[in-house]
């Protein structure tokens, strides 16, 4: 899984990828990390800390359609998983959160969080 360590390197991959899914992580510290899985051109993101037992996730308070329809994702090591629509937002909105957390280990406020209970 990709594991980016600075915003020049996650910029560069946003800017080259032609995948349709995609895992993508970053850490700001040893006990902070980001993930984020796309599919296409939405996706959401997940924050988890070594000092939480849950982490937190994005949703999309736009979001109008049913309640419980899903989005495939695949993980790098080929695992197919399928999480709420109502979590996904835009790639931009992914590459700016990711980001915001690289740079200064906070969470994108322009973003809902919540906690993953699913």
């Amino acid at each position: 899984m990709p594991t980016f360590e600075t915003v020049e390197e996650l910029k560069q991959s946003f800017a080259d990828s032609k995948q349709k899914y995609r895992e993508i992580w970053v850490s700001y510290d040893e006990n902070q990390h980001m993930c984020a899985l796309i599919n296409k051109n939405i996706g959401w993101v997940m924050y988890v800390s070594d000092d939480c037992e849950a982490g937190l996730c994005t949703r999309n308070m736009e979001y109008k359609g049913n309640f419980d329809d899903e989005i495939e994702y695949v993980l790098d090591n080929g695992q197919e998983d399928l999480y709420p629509v109502r979590w996904a937002i835009g790639v931009t909105e992914i590459y700016t959160a990711l980001a915001t957390f690289l740079e200064s280990g906070v969470l994108d406020n322009s973003l809902t969080w919540i906690e993953d209970d699913r």
